[in-house]
């Protein structure tokens, strides 16, 4: 509006009011109030100017929140008291499965279904009745029979009187997170039933040991008393075939006293059978607690219990530097001793060169020991023969076929196994493990 427009409405207002144009005094205040509209005018321009400044902000901040609202990654909803949705973005709607279009004032409890109805209708009531925030979880079913797991995080709606009108709520698809609950609850199930089995096998595993702990001691007990009953009448005999030398030396022939020394070494031989068997029956039922030990001493004193062995043979003995185990001393230098007894008496006629050796085993926690000898060996087929009870390979040489199988008991006490390689006129590696000191583990 330009002043000659501004002017002539001046004119009609005052006009209007009665005044007349052709006074010197009323021209003078029509000029005033002239001077007063057009700062009015500028005025207003400058208030629609900033008018028209706050409808784009306006505009620009309801379009922000249009697209922070509907484009959200997460779903937003607004109900009513009664469950009807007043306000929901397009990611609820992408995940209740419908249109937006669809959704608006139509209660949410008409899509749901079953007990999703009832645990809904809770959460909404649980709302609007408290000024607490709540949450609940609802379950849609889906295509091919799958089902898709919401979880609803609601806070009251209040109006401006601060009255409860609705709830305003978040929705969140945690199907991945059930899933994965499921799972790990499927898993925690299928480790109790696991545990439970394993605990009935270890109880049973438990009383077979001492079943077998018991039968062992019975065996032992059985093994002295027998070695008792059996040594009285060997006794008798060895008694009486001394006499017999002594009474009739001199009507004796040279077959005479060779069948008398042959009566003597079978006693001798018998008496060592029972004492091995005593022995053996012992391995199953006695032993001293296992405890750290240095094997290089028991290897040392194994070798002084052979000494007169070793040096009628000429045996050449050397070793690895050996660690501390974790064992028996006494069972682990009985292995050793008939080990070593076992490569010294079947030397040929070669003088025995045997070295002890140590490595690593691929069992855990255990060490592997190898005896290695330059004797006369044995078929590699008759390899598992070797531990048996009362199995003698070779009978050209003395022996009572039980110091490996006390070898193998001794082994197998302590947690490993033994075995050997071995051909003829080629000499014999036994190999056996045993545990580690239990000081390495630390």
């Amino acid at each position: 509006m330009d002043e000659s427009e501004i002017r002539l409405q001046a004119i009609e207002t005052l006009q209007r009011r009665g005044w007349k144009l052709g006074e010197e005094s009323k021209q003078q205040e029509i000029s005033a109030i002239l001077n007063e509209l057009s700062i009015h005018q500028v005025e207003l321009e400058l208030q629609n100017e900033e008018l028209r400044r706050a409808q784009v902000e306006l505009e620009i901040s309801r379009q922000r929140y249009f697209e922070l609202y509907n484009l959200a990654p997460i779903g937003y909803l607004t109900f009513d008291r009664q469950g009807q949705i007043l306000e929901v973005n397009l990611h609820a709607a992408e995940l209740l499965g419908k249109p937006v279009t669809q959704l608006r004032g139509r209660a949410l409890s008409s899509i749901l279904s079953g007990e999703a109805i009832v645990v809904f209708l809770r959460h909404l009531n649980a709302v609007t009745s408290s000024s607490l925030p709540q949450q609940c979880r609802l379950s849609l079913p889906k295509s091919a029979g799958t089902l898709i797991y919401l979880e609803l995080r609601s806070l009251p709606w209040l109006d401006e009187a601060g009255q409860i009108v609705g709830a305003r709520t978040v929705m969140q698809d945690v199907s991945g997170r059930v899933k994965a609950e499921m799972e790990a609850h499927a898993f925690r199930e299928r480790m109790n039933i696991f545990v439970t089995e394993l605990r009935k096998k270890n109880e049973a595993l438990q009383s077979a040991a001492e079943l077998l702990r018991l039968r062992n001691q019975d065996l032992a007990q059985m093994a002295f008393a027998t070695s008792h009953d059996l040594k009285a009448p060997l006794r008798t005999v060895a008694s009486y075939t001394k006499h017999l030398v002594n009474a009739y030396r001199d009507q004796l022939d040279e077959d005479g006293h060779r069948l008398v020394s042959h009566i003597m070494r079978g006693l001798r031989q018998m008496d060592q059978v029972i004492e091995g068997l005593v022995s053996y029956g012992r391995l199953g039922s006695e032993g001293n607690p296992l405890v750290d030990l240095d094997l290089s001493q028991v290897f040392n004193d194994a070798r002084r219990a052979l000494k007169g062995d070793i040096l009628e043979s000429g045996a050449m003995i050397t070793n690895d530097a050996l660690p501390f185990v974790h064992g028996d001393g006494q069972q682990l230098k009985l292995l050793l001793q008939n080990l070593l007894d076992n490569s010294i008496k079947y030397r040929g006629h070669k003088s025995p060169l045997i070295h002890l050796s140590v490595r690593d085993s691929e069992k855990a926690g255990y060490y592997q020991f190898s005896l290695r000898d330059n004797g006369i060996g044995f078929d590699p087929k008759h390899a598992e023969r070797a531990f048996r009870m009362f199995k003698r390979l070779n009978t050209h040489v003395e022996g009572t076929g039980i110091g490996l199988a006390q070898c193998q008991r001794i082994v197998q006490n302590h947690g490993g196994e033994i075995w050997v390689a071995t051909q003829p006129n080629l000499g014999a590696t036994f190999h056996f493990t045993l545990p580690k000191a239990s000081f390495e583990f630390v």
